[in-house]
C-alpha cells in the first residue's frame, strides 16, 4: 500500500502505482461507476439512476487509501464511495474485456503444430470445450475429430459451444455442387482464401464445417491466418496497411430470396490499434467510384495484401 499515492488534480484523480504506472480516472467515470447500494441493485449489479443525468462538473472533494488498500472518495455532489484499488489498476490496465481467453498466436505456411480435441471429450468435459475455445482464441482455428458422418452431426459439436444462428439458408447448410448456385460455393470451382459472409450484418462469430464425403479429385481445405497475414503487411509496408484500414469498400451478395449487405475495412482495428478483424473477400467484395488517388492507394495496399495471403498460404486441414 506504501507504493500507492492518490492525487487529486483538476481533471480527476491520478493514481500512482510506484513509479513504473500511473493512470489519471475521470471524476464522472469514477462517480458513475460508484458500488452504492442506492446507485446498483445488489443482486443483479445494474445501474438504477441515469448516468447521464450527473453534472459534467462533478469533481472529487477528497480521495484517501486505506490499510486494505481500498480507495475512499467524496464528491461535489456529496456522495461517497469506495474502490478496491486492484479494480482501479485493472481497469486502467485493460479497457475492455477479452473476446475469449488466451493471446493469439501468428502462423504461416506449413504450421501443423496445433491441438486436436474429439467430439465424444468436449461433449462430456468442459474444461475441454474450454480448451478449444482458448485454442480458437490463439490459432483462429480449432481442429476436432470424432464426428459421425451424418447432416446432424456438426450440431452436436455446436451445441457444446452455444446455439447455432440461423441465417437465409437455415441453420445447417449443405455445401455442394448444385444446378443453378445461388453462390459460387455450390460449384465445382476452386475458391481461393477467402473470409466468408462479410456482407453478413452482425457478422458470423465462428463457422463449424464438416467435410462429409468427398466423391471428386481436389477439395483440399487450406486455411491462413488473415491476423498474421494483416500484421506482416504493417511490417513490410506501412502505407498499404494504413490504407486497408481507412479505406472501405462494400460487401454484396444477392440471390432469390435475400440481398444481403455490408461495408467495412478489409483490415479492421481496434481501439488499441490491434487488428480485430479481417474482411477479404473477392466474390462480393465492391468498391465505390471514390476518388482517384483513394483508389490508387486501395488497390495498392489490396495487391500486396493479396500476395501475402498467398505467399503465407497455407497450412491444409482434413475436416473429417
Amino acid at each position: 500500500m506504501s507504493d500507492i499515492r492518490l492525487e487529486i488534480q483538476p481533471q480527476g484523480l491520478m493514481i500512482h502505482w510506484g513509479e513504473t504506472f500511473n493512470y489519471l480516472f475521470h471524476p464522472l467515470w469514477l462517480r458513475e461507476n460508484s458500488n452504492d447500494p442506492e446507485y446498483r441493485d445488489e443482486n443483479i449489479g445494474a445501474r438504477i439512476p441515469q448516468a447521464a443525468d450527473h453534472s459534467l462538473d462533478i469533481a472529487i472533494e477528497s480521495a484517501e487509501i486505506d490499510t486494505a488498500c481500498t480507495v475512499k472518495l467524496a464528491f461535489s455532489d456529496g456522495h461517497h464511495c469506495e474502490f478496491p484499488e486492484k479494480r482501479l489498476r485493472a481497469c486502467a490496465e485493460k479497457h475492455r474485456p477479452d473476446d475469449l481467453i488466451g493471446d493469439k498466436v501468428f502462423w504461416q505456411r506449413g504450421f501443423q503444430d496445433y491441438p486436436t480435441y474429439q467430439l465424444e471429450t468436449l461433449k462430456n468435459d468442459e474444461s475441454a470445450v474450454l480448451a478449444m475455445l482458448a485454442t480458437l482464441a490463439k490459432y483462429g482455428f480449432a481442429h476436432v475429430q470424432g464426428l459421425a458422418i451424418d447432416d446432424g452431426a456438426l450440431k452436436s459439436l455446436s451445441d457444446c459451444v452455444g446455439p447455432m444462428r440461423e441465417t437465409n439458408w437455415g441453420t445447417l447448410a449443405d455445401v455442394k455442387n448444385i444446378p443453378n448456385p445461388y453462390d459460387l460455393t455450390m460449384t465445382a470451382r476452386s475458391l481461393a482464401p477467402h473470409t466468408d459472409n462479410p456482407y453478413r450484418l452482425p457478422g458470423p462469430g465462428y463457422i463449424f464445417m464438416q467435410c462429409l464425403r468427398n466423391n471428386a479429385v481436389g477439395g483440399e481445405s487450406l486455411m491462413v491466418d488473415g491476423f498474421g497475414v494483416a500484421m506482416t503487411l504493417k511490417s513490410a509496408d506501412p502505407e498499404a496497411f494504413e490504407s486497408l484500414t481507412t479505406i472501405v469498400p462494400n460487401f454484396r451478395h444477392a440471390e432469390d430470396s435475400a440481398v444481403l449487405e455490408d461495408s467495412g475495412p478489409l483490415i479492421e482495428l481496434n481501439e488499441a490499434g490491434e487488428v480485430a478483424r479481417v474482411r477479404f473477400s473477392n466474390r462480393t467484395e465492391q468498391v465505390p467510384p471514390l476518388s482517384t488517388d483513394t483508389l490508387n492507394r486501395y488497390y495498392r495496399g489490396r495487391k500486396k495484401f493479396a500476395e501475402l495471403i498467398r505467399l503465407c498460404n497455407p497450412t491444409s486441414v482434413t475436416l473429417i
